[in-house]
């Protein structure tokens, strides 16, 4: 297969304010928590500012009866122990019992008092959440030994600055040694693992490095299966992640990026398991040789990583894809995830599957795009119609065109060619309806339409028009021929 460069992406940027106020300190005006003195701020700032930090966060040691604790209880673990933090950007103070970890510090709430009309009775009001922020996010903390990990969170908060303002090269400068680090330290958990992961993600799709950008992404995604559901040795209790997003902090320049994360699905709308002729091969191969990529594999959303591993192992070696029966005593894929994983092997199996396997599962996929085409239109009728009918459910422009684009891939394989001219109308679907939503997709489904046109004898000018004036670093040259790739035929 001849491999292109993968065009890089850019992300406009949308106002975002945040609103402040002040509120008063619960332990009464006189209450002073040690903290700096506001004449040492401006010199310290500067130090910080010019000093090159060396982080050196540690792993927390593991429960002996888990091989995965949740990223809170994790936080929990430190005995050091606080009362107070300020987030960057914010005049108020947040006070509890505070503890830190890798994932974040964790704020749980101060014990309420007894009601003050009957002090002998307990207070049965529900006790408000607790908070896992993640450590780019604290400005100050009376927390004794949090040297390391406030000089990690200044060091992410110097890299989503960057990238906030479009400093690719320096943000990369910033983020990679500390995501590195954090990975190989098993620490790449909780809100400061997920924005950590988040803004490398968001650097290498600007590079156009579709590998380094699935690792990260699905990095991700592991971070965020560590959801929290109970502290140590205490009952359920309600936690909020705060600044797990590069959406949700202030900044001072009043901008935020723009999503790029399905809330629901988990997925990034420019990372299909899809692995075209913009991949290099050696690309794909480091990728599945990597230990992080070995790491992935054996944890939480293993099924997510199964699927994409077979989806590159196919165009490196047609090696057929069979997705793995649930395991006797291993943990499921987690029941938020189960439709995106069911998703993404739906597609690689219609590409990558047994040719018996393929036929279904390119009908589930057309089932999927059905429901949404008819969503569509039931909402563009009045609301009055019978459209209420219709069951609702999220419609980003970006699915439509990875379900053109993998069933088109998948008519491809087969052996006649009305099939195979099919699969080309589905692939030539997303450059011309979805090239502004997924524009790497959109190119490798006209490279992949422009090969099949030629295996089947029929022209390509158009084609190679739309490539000179969408991907001009991606179009042929006049005189070149670029050849099909070697696919074996699939059956029906």
């Amino acid at each position: 297969m001849t491999r292109h460069p993968t065009p890089r992406i850019t992300t406009p940027m949308t106002v975002s304010p945040t609103p402040r106020g002040p509120a008063p300190h619960p332990r009464g005006a006189g209450f002073q928590p040690a903290r700096l003195q506001p004449t040492l701020i401006a010199p310290l700032a500067a130090l910080l500012a010019t000093t090159s930090l060396s982080i050196t966060t540690q792993a927390e040691p593991t429960s002996p009866n888990s091989s995965r604790p949740d990223a809170t209880a994790r936080a929990a673990t430190s005995t050091n122990t606080g009362t107070f933090l300020r987030l960057r950007g914010s005049p108020v103070d947040i006070t509890g019992v505070i503890t830190s970890g890798p994932g974040g510090i964790l704020v749980r709430p101060l014990p309420a008092a007894s009601p003050a009309n009957n002090p002998d009775l307990p207070d049965t009001r529900p006790s408000p959440p607790a908070q896992l922020i993640a450590w780019h996010r604290v400005a100050i903390t009376d927390l004794r030994t949090v040297d390391n990990s406030m000089a990690l969170g200044l060091e992410l908060m110097r890299a989503t600055s960057r990238l906030e303002r479009g400093d690719i090269d320096l943000a990369a400068e910033a983020i990679e040694p500390l995501y590195s680090q954090m990975t190989r330290q098993g620490t790449l958990i909780g809100p400061t693992g997920m924005v950590t992961a988040e803004t490398v993600l968001r650097v290498r799709l600007a590079r156009g490095m579709q590998t380094g950008a699935t690792l990260a992404w699905l990095g991700w995604l592991d971070a965020a299966a560590e959801k929290p559901i109970r502290f140590p040795d205490d009952p359920p209790l309600s936690v909020i992640w705060v600044g797990s997003t590069l959406g949700d902090a202030p900044r001072s320049s009043g901008t935020a990026l723009e999503p790029i994360l399905d809330p629901t699905l988990k997925l990034c709308r420019h990372l299909p398991p899809v692995f075209g002729p913009t991949v290099p091969s050696a690309a794909l191969a480091a990728m599945l040789a990597s230990p992080e990529w070995g790491r992935l594999a054996a944890g939480p959303q293993r099924a997510i990583v199964r699927a994409y591993d077979a989806a590159a192992r196919f165009e490196l070696s047609q090696t057929i894809y069979t997705p793995d029966p649930p395991a006797d005593g291993a943990p499921p894929t987690s029941a938020l995830l189960a439709d995106t994983a069911a998703l993404v092997q739906d597609m690689v199996l219609a590409r990558a599957g047994a040719p018996e396997a393929i036929p279904a599962a390119r009908q589930r996929l057309r089932d999927r795009l059905d429901r949404l085409t008819r969503q569509e239109a039931a909402r563009e009728l009045p609301p009055t119609a019978a459209a209420s009918d219709i069951a609702q459910e999220p419609d980003p422009r970006w699915l439509r065109a990875w379900l053109h684009a993998a069933i088109g891939r998948s008519l491809l394989r087969d052996s006649t060619p009305s099939a195979q001219r099919e699969g080309v109308i589905e692939l030539l679907t997303v450059p011309a309806l979805f090239a502004s939503d997924t524009p790497a997709l959109a190119a490798t489904c006209l490279l992949e339409a422009r090969q099949a046109l030629l295996a089947l004898g029929e022209p390509v000018a158009n084609v190679d028009s739309e490539l000179r004036l969408r991907f001009p670093t991606l179009a042929p040259s006049p005189e070149a021929d670029i050849r099909p790739s070697a696919r074996p035929a699939a059956g029906p």
